[in-house]
Order: C-alpha cells, then sequence, then structure tokens
C-alpha cells in the first residue's frame, strides 16, 4: 500500500490539476410546487372502518395528527398521533385514546399553557385518555392535555354516557397578558359553566360568557359549535345554531365583550346549514373573516365560502356546493392565497386555491377514498414552507399519501459531491474529498462499503460530473 506520505502528494498533484481544468458546474434539480412525496403521508394513518386526518398542531418539534383512525405507518394508536419530521417516525401519546363503545374521533387540537406548562389540548368524542402504567385518566371524555409525557384532565365533568362532544379550541389573549382556553362543540354545560356549546377555561376553571343565565347556543336540530377564531380583536364563533344566549344569530355569533351579537346577515339555508371553518385572512385589501361551511346564504344566494369585513358578507369565488371544511393562508412561492377544503364538492377535487375570486384546484387534488364513498379535505395546517393536508384519501396531486399531504416546494436533499457545502459544485470538492480519502476520513467512504477504495474516488467522480 502506498505511504501516506506518498498518498498525501499524490492526491495533492491530481487535486491541483483538477482545479486547474475544470470548470465549477452550478447546482439544478428539476423542482417543481405541488405535493411531494414522503413526509407523514408516505407511511399515513389506517383504519378497516373510519380512516381520516382532521385537526393539526405542532408542538415539542413534531406535527401532531387527529381525526378517526387506529393506526399510523406500523403503530397502533387511536384518534392523535404525532410524527417526527427529523427521523420519519410516528409515535403515541401515552396509551392512546380509549374511544369506548363509540366511533370516537378527534376534531380539534391547540396549545395552551398551563400553569407555566405548555400543553397540547386535545378535543373531540372519545371516552378518555391514557397513561403507560397508570391506565385511564378520570374526567378526560371528550377533552384532555398532554404535556409532551402524560395527560391530565381539564376537569370538564362529561360522562362517557353522555354523548359530549367538544369541536373547537382556541388559545385566546384577553384581555391582554391573560390567556383562556375557548372550547366549542355539542355540550350542555362544562365544568362548573352551563351555557351550551361555549364556554372558556382560564387556567383553574371554566367560564360561560354572559353570566350564570347564559344559555349559549341553540336551534331546532342539534346546535354545535364547529368553529372559532378572533377578529378585530372579538371572539366570533360559526356551528349550526340560530341563536346565541337568546340572541339571533344565524351560523356565527360575535362575543362583544358583554353581550353575543349577530354580525352582519349571513343566513342558513336550511335547519342544518352551518359554518364549519372560520379563518382570518388579509387579501391585500385589509383582514376579513372567511367562513365555509354547507348551505350559507349571501343575499339569498348559495354560497361556500364568505367573508365580513366588519360590516358586510360578501361570497367568496364561485359555489362548489358541498361542504367546506377548513381555511387557510399559504404562501408556496407565488404569494400568500387563500386555501380551503371540501367535501362533496361538484369538481371533486376537494382541495382549492382562491386566484382572482376563483376557485381553483390544488396539483390535480386528491383522489381514493381510505375508507368511505369518496374522498375529502378535513383539515390544513401551515408549517414552514409546508402546507399540511388531511383528510380522506391515498392520492394528492400524483403522489401516494394515505390520509395526509405536504404541498410546497421541493425540498432538494443535499448534494453529496458539493462536499463542501458550498452550493456550487467545483473543483475544491475534489479537492476536499481526496484530503478527507487519504485521511480515513469516514466521510469520504462515498459508496458507504465500510472501508476505502478506489471505487470511492470513481463513485465520487461519476456524481460529480453528473452535477448530481
Amino acid at each position: 500500500m502506498t505511504t501516506p506520505r506518498l498518498r498525501t502528494r499524490t492526491h495533492h498533484l491530481l487535486a491541483l490539476a483538477l482545479m486547474h481544468s475544470l470548470p465549477a458546474l452550478t447546482l439544478g434539480q428539476a423542482c417543481t410546487t405541488g405535493f411531494q412525496p414522503g413526509g407523514p403521508g408516505g407511511t399515513g394513518i389506517v383504519d378497516p372502518f373510519s380512516a381520516y386526518v382532521g385537526p393539526m398542531a405542532d408542538f415539542q418539534s413534531k406535527l401532531f395528527v387527529s381525526g378517526a383512525f387506529s393506526g399510523a405507518g406500523t403503530l397502533n394508536t387511536n384518534v392523535v398521533a404525532a410524527f417526527d419530521p427529523a427521523t420519519s417516525a410516528w409515535s403515541a401519546l401515552g396509551g392512546g385514546v380509549n374511544l369506548g363503545n363509540t366511533n370516537g374521533f378527534g376534531a380539534a387540537l391547540a396549545t395552551y399553557t398551563i400553569g407555566g406548562t405548555p400543553r397540547l389540548i386535545l378535543g373531540g368524542s372519545f371516552a378518555n385518555v391514557i397513561n403507560t402504567g397508570t391506565g385511564a385518566v378520570p374526567d378526560t371524555t371528550a377533552l384532555a392535555a398532554w404535556d409532551g409525557t402524560r395527560w391530565s384532565s381539564l376537569s370538564t365533568g362529561f360522562q362517557p354516557a353522555t354523548g359530549r362532544s367538544v369541536w373547537t379550541l382556541l388559545d385566546w389573549e384577553q384581555p391582554p397578558g391573560v390567556h383562556r382556553l375557548v372550547a366549542g362543540g355539542g355540550f350542555a354545560g362544562i365544568g362548573a359553566a352551563s351555557a351550551y356549546g361555549i364556554a372558556y377555561f382560564d387556567g383553574e376553571g371554566w367560564n360561560n360568557y354572559a353570566g350564570l343565565s347564559d344559555a349559549g347556543i341553540g336551534g331546532p336540530f342539534s346546535p354545535v359549535a364547529f368553529a372559532s377564531a378572533v377578529y378585530n380583536g372579538q371572539l366570533y364563533i360559526g356551528g349550526r345554531f340560530s341563536t346565541v344566549n337568546g340572541v339571533a344569530a344565524a351560523l356565527v355569533a360575535r362575543w362583544s365583550g358583554s353581550a353575543w351579537q349577530r354580525p352582519g346577515a349571513l343566513a342558513a339555508g336550511g335547519s342544518i346549514s352551518d359554518v364549519s371553518a372560520l379563518y382570518v385572512y388579509n387579501d391585500g385589501t385589509g383582514a376579513k373573516l372567511y367562513a365555509g361551511g354547507y348551505d350559507m346564504r349571501v343575499g339569498g344566494a348559495s354560497t361556500s365560502v364568505a367573508s365580513f369585513d366588519g360590516i358586510v358578507w360578501r361570497a367568496v369565488g364561485q359555489n362548489l356546493g358541498g361542504r367546506t371544511t377548513c381555511l387557510a393562508a399559504f404562501n408556496d412561492g407565488s404569494g400568500m392565497k387563500l386555501y380551503a377544503g371540501w367535501t362533496a364538492d361538484a369538481q371533486q377535487h376537494y382541495i382549492y386555491r382562491l386566484e382572482n375570486n376563483v376557485w381553483t384546484t390544488v396539483d390535480g387534488g386528491v383522489s381514493v377514498a381510505l375508507t368511505g364513498n369518496f374522498p375529502s379535505v378535513f383539515g390544513l395546517h401551515v408549517t414552514g414552507n409546508r402546507l399540511y393536508v388531511g383528510g380522506d384519501f391515498q392520492i394528492a396531486g400524483g403522489e401516494a399519501a394515505y390520509g395526509i399531504a405536504q404541498y410546497g416546494p421541493c425540498a432538494t436533499p443535499p448534494c453529496a459531491p458539493d462536499f463542501n457545502n458550498s452550493g456550487t459544485l467545483e473543483a475544491q470538492d475534489i479537492f476536499d474529498f481526496l484530503s478527507a480519502w487519504f485521511a480515513l476520513d469516514p466521510r469520504a467512504d462515498f459508496n458507504h462499503v465500510g472501508g476505502f477504495s478506489a471505487q470511492d474516488i470513481f463513485d465520487f467522480l461519476s456524481a460529480w460530473f453528473a452535477g448530481c
């Protein structure tokens, strides 16, 4: 074998010659915006009867997803799971969620700090949650808090047999410096708060809004608060209801700080009309509150999405029918735009982006239901340069995505022949590689066979000349 000194001299001469004779190559890969392979959707969620992803949230550097499922990847877990983007691994939350005797589901996720400890709050319809080693946690029906290690109760007083459900959760800073956890759903009371369907947690207990006499939401057919948002400093709730504390307010209501009000003239087409999503978005003309749902009416005309500027409701885009389930703003590199998810829409693409007030299909949409009769999108969540799309589907933009898909600019992987990570393929890469190879640096085992040979150099140079 060549002595280290001769090896060093030889490689220096070779590298210097290459540095003077080879041009630098600018790195480039075909990279298109759209649904991307891999991520959480590569393994996704499963269930033999009802499988979908709805709410999503970031907590402790992981993506948490909830909905209806009994497995995530190869992991058995009900209703909620965590995906670690650094390892592409799924994990359960303690001992998981006990569905009870019903078809349980998760409908809401939010982060909220209690006693100085950040928590992930899960709402939905389930019997209780389970801590590893100690079993079911008392008083965690339909609502529970996860601190990253263990579950705890939020003292709701719900009982599994009552069929209570929590559909929306919101951390609202009101007044300044004081955070309250808003909860909406289909419950007659929660903790000490008697109001139907809407209440808030102050870190110690539950409260209604309009005092002890607050009647909460009401309506002719199973009233539920499905959505919540803060717009212009005031709390708005949306759902399937016609009154709030006796005040006529179809589909959307506003808390003024002292009373519930009807904001504008949004109307219901029938007793089962609803608002499923509320979202605040600024399209460049000022922030507005956007509402998506089923059979909403603006000026007597049906609309899938409507916007409210504090005074007037207006229809947004064309009416696609079905139900608009979720809304989110995202910039895929072409500017910030409003995205919306659908179920049972007439065009059957289920995810759209608003372009010049027209709902336009996003990268071919989603297709092939996991368990239902047709695909659906039930959740949108933005993290960095990724829009995560949750629902009941197996394909998103032609990519395999089981219940959850990632959309955005493609993530270009590191280029191995760019040995010095300069962003350009240059002769210096070859010099640095050969220096590492002659020094028996593990980084220079280019073909990963566990040793050093001329094949490493051949493979490296082949990749370098191919430009990644």
